[in-house]
């Protein structure tokens, strides 16, 4: 399973990169994607993209779920 989550995070983060208008993403790749648990637990992340962004994902999850409560999130 974590390679069908990690293959998942990749094309994720392939996406925003194709189809996005921002040179930062489009031509430098400034961006970065992730599979979360509601409770905030990471289960994969892209490897593509920018190595500062895999480092403070866990924190910026957290931060995320403190604003937004899981509970009050709707599709």
């Amino acid at each position: 399973m974590r390679n069908r989550w990690k293959g998942i995070a990749e094309e994720m983060c392939a996406a925003l990169v194709r189809t996005s208008y921002s040179t930062n993403i489009k031509d430098r790749r400034d961006c970065s994607a992730a599979l979360a648990l509601p409770t905030g637990e990471i289960l994969a992340q892209a490897e593509v993209g920018t190595p500062l962004h895999l480092g403070i994902m866990p924190a910026v999850i957290s931060s995320i779920l403190r604003e937004f409560p899981i509970e009050e999130m709707r599709p």
